[in-house]
């Protein structure tokens, strides 16, 4: 049996080039209050997020490692 876990976060953000690799990191940018912030992105493992890899929001995490079988909407918003 296999689990599917979808999390969408819709931030704007820039990508440096439009090529996502499925392993790897892939970089952006963000230009908040006219200074560009550089961010680096890439994909977890289950596995790794298991071991204290942190992802943000870091509330996310608990939904992640022990899935209910309900569908969970989750809202987060951080100033």
């Amino acid at each position: 049996m296999y689990m599917i876990i979808q999390i969408c976060l819709y931030y704007n953000v820039h990508l440096v080039d439009d090529n996502i690799p499925l392993d790897g990191v892939f970089h952006g940018y963000d230009e908040l209050d006219n200074e560009r912030i550089d961010l680096d992105f890439c994909w977890v493992t289950l596995e790794d997020l298991k071991k204290g890899t942190k992802v943000y929001p870091l509330e996310l995490i608990p939904y992640i490692i022990k899935p209910v079988k309900e569908i969970v909407h989750f809202v987060s918003k951080q100033i």
